[in-house]
């Protein structure tokens, strides 16, 4: 597989293809199937595992080493990233009961985040909590069957950017004062512009990319990890 060094690379697996992932489930590393079956619920073990290999089979096509041979550290609020290899390559994974998303960029610092419509029960009161006024009122304008939508969309800006700053929330009511309705936004705690993509797959999952917008990417395609296996 070609990654350009302008151009980003999703993968949208769907839980139908868990299964099959986890029969591979030989490419992970030990700690990953350590913390693979330290989950209670089967449904949570499969995920993470199928989205795990499917993290490095993706990346093993594009670096051409081994999933097996790839090595992971933790960056700033525990952000994965590669360690010891010459390419420079960066990449964000995101996961649900069914679904996972993968981005992956040679050019930028990226997160991603997946949520399924319809998904999380207490989403009103998120939106109370959480929200800026800006949002709150701009998802109250929305018709009653586009809320969630609204929140949807909201919500994974969020989570995608902070993924992709590494940073974390430190300070709640401080992110409750910022928006994040418009398409681009400047982090307040270091100056850089991030951007936002988005996408609602054919079984109604919301993905949001977030890239900074100084390297921003001519093209975004999407890839089948079925291809690679």
């Amino acid at each position: 597989m070609n990654l350009n060094s302008d151009q980003i690379l999703i993968f949208i697996i769907e839980s139908k293809f868990f299964p099959i992932l986890n029969t591979l489930d030989f490419a992970i590393s030990n700690e990953e199937l350590k913390r693979a079956n330290s989950f209670v619920f089967d449904s949570d073990r499969i995920a993470y595992i199928a989205s795990h290999v499917a993290l490095r089979i993706a990346l093993s096509s594009i670096l051409k080493i081994t999933p097996q041979n790839l090595q992971f550290s933790k960056e700033k609020g525990n952000k994965p990233v590669l360690k010891d290899i010459d390419s420079i390559c960066f990449f964000n994974l995101s996961r649900t009961k069914n679904h996972c998303a993968i981005a992956i960029s040679k050019s930028t610092e990226i997160g991603i985040d997946i949520e399924s419509l319809p998904s999380i029960d207490n989403w009103l009161s998120i939106v109370k909590s959480y929200f800026s006024e800006q949002e709150r009122d701009h998802i109250e304008s929305l018709d009653q069957d586009d809320q969630e939508k609204g929140f949807l969309e909201c919500w994974t800006k969020r989570e995608a950017f902070l993924k992709g700053t590494g940073e974390g929330i430190v300070d709640i009511d401080d992110w409750k004062q910022t928006s994040f309705l418009a398409e681009k936004m400047t982090d307040p705690r270091t100056a850089l512009t991030w951007s936002f993509y988005h996408h609602l797959t054919a079984t109604n999952a919301f993905v949001t990319l977030a890239y900074k917008q100084d390297h921003a990417p001519k093209k975004i395609d999407f890839c089948d990890i079925c291809d690679y296996l």
